[in-house]
């Protein structure tokens, strides 16, 4: 305990404190708090979850990591590997007469890599050369792929100047903007492949305002950090069934399964319900999901 009075309160010095704390007794987890609030107040640092950006804008720590530091699947082999398994995944659903479209759902700091960091806003080349690189190689072998990371480039240049944001300031997450522009994208791509029919829809669409702190302050689990932020207010907008009012409902039986992580959780299970990606995704198809 007595290094923390008698180092300087440099990010390395605190940061090396930090991790002697998480090492140690029990007391490490009364104390890591209050360390970690030191950190923040005298160097806005956030520990190994969060950067903070411009603006107050944060950011998920390791997904940062991915776009700035050597990636494991740099190597031709290990890259070859990941193609090479979701070809596989793609041929065994097509001996069933399924189809499979792939959708890389980028991270903030892909789409807003100028908020992490002013110097980003004099790079020219993209900073997710590796996903790019990926989907590239998914499409010489055949794979149906969706590009997000262009849809979202695109979207940023044409509504320069204007308040709407695609992703979230204090979560890692898309807001519900950047939710109805992704459902829109692939419910047209995959209607043109010839995949679905769109029916009559039976859904209207519900404004709806929330506030709540974004997940990346939830990650740190410091509450007195958390209270330097205000609550995020977030306008979503519900899919609701037009005859019953209800929120709407998945169908276990329908003819599209999507399968996802929490960026198909957000507004959907979190609050406020019936307003995350597969909701619209049903609403612009004009039929449940599963």
């Amino acid at each position: 305990m007595t290094e923390f009075f008698v180092r300087m309160p440099s990010s390395t010095n605190l940061m090396a404190f930090e991790t002697d704390l998480q090492d140690n007794c029990w007391l490490a987890q009364r104390l890591r708090p209050y360390v970690q609030y030191a950190q923040f107040a005298a160097l806005w640092e956030l520990g190994d979850k969060a950067v903070v950006g411009e603006d107050g804008w944060l950011f998920y720590k390791p997904a940062v990591q991915y776009l700035v530091e050597p990636w494991p699947l740099d190597s031709a082999g290990d890259q070859n590997n990941v193609i090479s398994a979701v070809v596989s995944f793609r041929d065994q659903l097509a001996e069933r007469g399924i189809h499979l479209l792939v959708v890389p759902v980028p991270n903030k700091a892909s789409v807003y890599p100028d908020m992490l960091t002013r110097q980003a806003r004099k790079k020219d080349e993209p900073v997710n050369a590796v996903t790019i690189e990926v989907m590239r190689r998914l499409r010489e072998a055949g794979v149906e792929v969706v590009d997000l990371f262009a849809l979202f480039e695109q979207a940023r240049a044409a509504s320069a100047g204007e308040a709407t944001k695609y992703y979230l300031a204090q979560d890692s997450h898309w807001s519900p903007d950047g939710v109805r522009l992704a459902a829109k994208a692939i419910a047209r791509r995959l209607i043109d492949l010839g995949w679905v029919e769109t029916k009559q829809t039976d859904y209207a669409l519900k404004s709806v305002t929330i506030e709540r702190h974004g997940d990346i302050l939830k990650m740190i689990q410091v509450p007195q950090i958390e209270r330097q932020f205000e609550p995020e207010q977030t306008d979503c907008t519900q899919v609701i069934n037009r005859e019953t009012n209800q929120p709407y409902h998945d169908d276990p039986n329908s003819e599209v399964l999507v399968l996802g992580d929490s960026f198909l959780r957000i507004y959907s299970q979190d609050e406020p319900g019936a307003a995350g990606f597969v909701e619209h995704l049903g609403y612009e198809l004009g039929f449940a999901l599963a």
